[in-house]
């Protein structure tokens, strides 16, 4: 079977497959001898090429959500109303979480073995739960899923946390960073500025009250209103959060 034929009713199911309850104790599990794995879970349906990146990736996401819904409760994350669904291929695609879709891509040919996915897979696993955190019309900042999605990407348990690496990078460029330039951008990763909203959620505290009355105006829908948050966090937020990069700076 070509791996082409496989990926166009992958695709097709994304808008059919539903959730049996948010459970995570009820399992369904469908290996498809001779073709590509199906696994289905309660909260998502993987599709790979072989055997060993179904069993290992199946398992590792199985926890991998348990973890993050547990941890972020204070955000709101739960798994979907419809099963993710996560394509794995072997093909030269771009890899992504489609929210029309419901559905994260890995590209196999990036990693020497499943392990190494678990990163980019832990990220846009973050990003499907803060999509399904509120409702349809949220725009969700684009600052607001990237630095979420770096700061809870990881190859090991999913508890999130502070990446030195990606501390560093922001304090290299503290001199030109500015809060309404991370909170305004569109495109963070592709215009550089990951680490900066990486550093920005590592500054502040997810369980804080405050977080949570930002969290609300990100779920009205549209975008969310300028200087909504400095009103919320304090006009001293920007100081105070470059302030908190300078040990990271070189000296």
């Amino acid at each position: 079977m070509k791996l082409s034929a496989f990926l166009l009713p992958a695709f097709l199911l994304a808008g059919t497959l539903h959730l049996w309850g948010s459970d995570l104790r009820g399992l369904v599990v469908r290996i498809t001898e001779g073709g590509p794995r199906t696994i289905e879970r309660t909260t998502f349906t993987l599709k790979v090429p072989n055997r060993a990146w179904a069993r290992d990736v199946t398992d590792w996401t199985e926890k991998a959500i348990a973890d993050l819904v547990d941890r972020c409760k204070p955000l709101g994350f739960r798994p979907s109303d419809k099963s993710l669904l996560i394509v794995v291929v072997d093909l030269p695609v771009g890899e992504n979480f489609n929210e029309r879709e419901n559905s994260i891509t890995l590209n196999m040919k990036n990693y020497s073995e499943p392990k190494k996915a678990y990163g980019p897979l832990s990220n846009f696993l973050t990003k499907a739960l803060l999509y399904h955190s509120g409702p349809p019309s949220a725009a969700w900042s684009p600052w607001l899923e990237e630095g979420l999605a770096t700061y809870f990407q990881t190859t090991e348990k999913v508890v999130g946390s502070r990446k030195e690496d990606l501390m560093k990078q922001a304090a290299e460029r503290l001199d030109s960073l500015t809060l309404q330039r991370v909170l305004q951008d569109a495109d963070p990763r592709g215009h550089g500025l990951s680490a900066a909203s990486h550093s920005l959620i590592s500054f502040l505290d997810l369980n804080d009250a405050k977080f949570q009355q930002y969290l609300d105006e990100e779920r009205r829908p549209g975008a969310v209103a300028t200087g909504a948050f400095e009103r919320i966090f304090g006009p001293d937020i920007e100081r105070e959060w470059k302030d908190s990069l300078k040990p990271f700076q070189k000296h």
